[in-house]
């Protein structure tokens, strides 16, 4: 505590919070939709047992990597043959753990603005924009880099890197296409019902503790948010939303050293951890000071006029909150 200093505000490059708030907010949708720029690759691994989906035009089980729906809400979406003839439906279930790794934002989304940045600078070296559209080549690039340390595939979508290996066929059914609200001007078989419900699914996640079928391995963390691996990305981000956050003009020797870091996290031999469930307890700290500082943020902004008593009264509700919040810690040898 004596190393304490309360009177000095952080710098205005700290990133800490940054790196809070992107491990509460995990495997969430929402929070990773509004944060759609992904800063964080994390290993993990998908349960045996796990069932994905796969929606095709033809009874064709992929031979290449391909992208597999964790909800059968999302793939029938993409069951896309024409009204009469039905479509394809393919479910699997894991055999064993699942080696993925993890990619925090809207790494799904085909945007130019930054939701891909993580893995291009992964797989490529450097941003591409250019290959924003390129998901075939995008998924076989990931599956091959990913092959090194023994990777199945990569999550923000399950993208799988092979359907014979870890995963087994539970069905491949020949559906009718879910065509429940057809519209008499719409001649295609996906209609709009299916994509609420594709979006549907989706929001199950959006809160905590988001999707727990996916379990990240937090000891082999990667943030690009950490100044020390990666200090070129400092002056890039300052002054910006945190939704603008990017990781352009990013230096080959930091990119070289968030490898490294990532690289020693997938190659670690047996278990070398605390133990601690770092998620429950970064969800405890959210639970007990969220609302409490959000009271103290509303106290502290409350326009003051020039009556003594309002101020007054305002301090002293100040106070009466500080002293809760830090009552398990104010000592009686420090009390005045």
């Amino acid at each position: 505590m004596k190393s304490w200093q309360l009177e000095v505000a952080p710098h205005p490059n700290s990133t800490d919070h940054l790196v809070f708030e992107t491990v509460y907010s995990l495997l969430q949708h929402w929070s990773n939709t509004r944060m759609r720029n992904g800063h964080t690759i994390i290993p993990g691994t998908i349960p045996t047992g796990t069932l994905f989906y796969h929606g095709a035009m033809r009874h064709h089980i992929p031979t290449t990597p391909d992208w597999v729906a964790m909800d059968p809400e999302e793939s029938t979406f993409f069951c896309n043959n024409p009204h009469e003839e039905g479509c394809w439906h393919l479910t699997l279930s894991t055999t064993r753990p699942l080696k993925i790794l993890y990619f925090d934002g809207s790494s799904a989304a085909k945007l130019d603005s930054g939701c891909m940045d993580t893995q291009d600078v992964m797989i490529w070296g450097k941003i591409l924009p250019e290959r924003t559209f390129m998901e075939i080549q995008r998924i076989n690039a990931l599956c091959q880099w990913g092959e090194q340390y023994g990777l199945d595939g990569f999550v923000s979508e399950v993208m799988l890197c092979n359907f014979t290996s870890g995963v087994r066929v539970v069905s491949f059914s020949k559906l009718a296409n879910p065509d429940p609200n057809k519209f008499p001007s719409q001649d295609s078989s996906r209609p709009f019902p299916r994509l609420f419900e594709s979006v549907h699914a989706g929001s199950w996640y959006n809160r905590f503790p988001g999707d727990t079928r996916i379990q990240l391995d937090l000891t082999g963390l990667v943030s690009f948010y950490d100044a020390e691996i990666v200090p070129s990305l400092v002056a890039e981000r300052f002054g910006k939303e945190r939704w603008n956050h990017r990781l352009q003009n990013i230096s080959d020797s930091d990119i070289l050293k968030a490898k490294a870091m990532l690289t020693e996290g997938l190659t670690r031999q047996g278990t070398c951890t605390s133990g601690t469930d770092w998620m429950s307890l970064f969800r405890t700290i959210v639970n007990r000071y969220a609302e409490r500082l959000e009271l103290m943020q509303y106290l502290l902004n409350t326009p003051l006029s020039n009556d003594p008593l309002q101020m007054m009264t305002i301090a002293k509700s100040a106070q009466v909150q500080l002293r809760i919040m830090l009552t398990p810690y104010i000592l009686f040898s420090a009390v005045p």
